[in-house]
């Protein structure tokens, strides 16, 4: 999961990145075209000023050499050479050569030839001008531009997520204050004032949500209560009833048969009531109490209370027991879930047979000998049914579920060399 300012932040910075890089090179051409533009028309410009001190300068001097070699040499930047042939069109390029003041190296030169009339004579200009200068120039330009243009980069990455910071912080406590709230608790949640538009709809919208979900929470968990204490009474009083009748000696054995069978399905039915009434306050996290789980004392408790069902069976619980993790818990609920667990085991396995209780660091084990797989994709169904599955509710397995799922357990069955394992991992999967 990504952070929603990294979602704004990181297209925002890539885009910025790009931008940065291809701007370096398009910003660098740009600059040296423009300069070299310049230096062509300040080459033309000198050329003209060229026409005219020169033709001041032949006429104004008695040279006893040329006038175009003491011109050369006086002006090696603007050279001055007779020519019959005139040029249609100017001749502008950049050439590498050695100027006088540097003897070191070549240097580039910007070179203008062209064509002129001085005194009714034809001749040829050689205009250059070095292009070393224009370029430090352009590169310092550059090279500072690029520095601001960074500067001003991070700056506005550095204000946006102070700014988007400040800005989401109020949805920051909502979201905090969203992930623990608890309806079962009856906690509240302490809208904080905002400017933002957007956030006060949606601290409205959420006041309602939560006005109507906790008093739907309210109605349904009254009427599960309700429900189950006025089904839980005459059930009772029913199997009351039924418990004298079978205690009557003028029963006919076919009327005993009878009353038997309604006096099992009484019993069915009053734990099917109490099943549903405690997976409705396990969804509902009506089990908040949490302390440190001892497994194997929990087995060690729970195994001779179950001594009615095994006995009879004449089956034998063998235990394992190691070190095993920290494990925090509701201690109500895991004693459901072993109680389920075992007598799911115990339900389900032949006479004279023997169960496995393991424990290790981060998962216990409840095993009974089997066969046939069962069918995974129901078995943790409510009312699921197997095969060859004997009288039960058909809850033990989901409540065990539910419980899981309130701790972020994870519940997982497999058939392996002759057992049904059920596992519970509570460590990390």
């Amino acid at each position: 999961m990504t952070p929603l300012l990294t979602k704004i932040t990181r297209p925002f910075l890539l885009f910025v990145l790009l931008v940065l890089l291809l701007s370096i090179p398009t910003y660098y051409w740009i600059i040296q075209k423009s300069w070299v533009n310049e230096l062509d028309e300040h080459n033309k410009l000198l050329a003209k000023r060229t026409e005219l001190e020169f033709l001041r300068f032949s006429k104004s001097t008695d040279h006893q050499q040329p006038a175009e070699e003491t011109w050369n040499r006086i002006h090696p930047d603007a050279m001055v050479q007779l020519d019959q042939k005139i040029l249609s069109k100017d001749s502008i390029y950049t050439i590498k050569e050695q100027l006088v003041e540097n003897i070191d190296g070549d240097d580039n030169l910007r070179i203008l030839v062209t064509s002129a009339t001085i005194d009714g004579k034809p001749y040829r200009l050689r205009i250059s001008t070095s292009f070393e200068d224009s370029r430090e120039i352009v590169t310092i330009i550059t090279g500072v531009t690029i520095l601001f243009f960074c500067i001003v980069t991070v700056g506005l990455v550095w204000l946006q997520r102070r700014i988007s910071k400040r800005v989401w912080h109020p949805f920051s406590v909502l979201l905090n204050q969203l992930q623990h709230f608890n309806i079962g608790q009856q906690s509240e949640i302490d809208f904080q004032p905002t400017d933002i538009l957007e956030l006060e709809q949606l601290q409205q919208s959420l006041k309602g949500l939560i006005t109507r979900s906790v008093a739907s929470y309210k109605s349904q968990k009254q009427f599960a209560e309700n429900a189950s204490h006025e089904l839980q009474t005459p059930l009772a009083l029913l199997k009351m009833k039924l418990d004298l009748m079978l205690q009557s000696p003028h029963l006919t054995s076919s009327e005993f048969s009878w009353v038997e069978d309604m006096q099992r399905t009484v019993s069915r039915s009053a734990k099917i009531n109490r099943g549903l009434l405690l997976l409705f306050k396990i969804e509902n996290g009506q089990f908040a109490e949490i302390e440190p789980i001892n497994w194997q004392d929990v087995f060690s408790h729970r195994i001779p209370i179950l001594t009615d069902l095994a006995t009879p069976k004449n089956i034998q619980v063998v235990t394992e027991f190691s070190k095993q993790n920290d494990v925090y818990a509701s201690t109500v609920l895991v004693e459901i879930l072993v109680d389920n667990l075992l007598s799911n085991a115990i339900r389900y396995t032949s006479p004279n047979c023997k169960i496995y209780v393991r424990i290790f660091s981060d998962y216990i084990e409840v095993c009974n000998p089997g066969n046939l797989p069962l069918d995974s994709s129901i078995l943790f169904q409510r009312f699921a049914k197997h095969a060859g599955s004997q009288s039960g509710t058909g809850l033990g397995l989901a409540i065990a579920h539910q419980i899981c799922q309130r701790y972020t357990w994870d519940l997982s069955y497999q058939l392996n060399q002759g057992l049904h394992i059920f596992r519970v991992h509570f460590g990390a999967v």
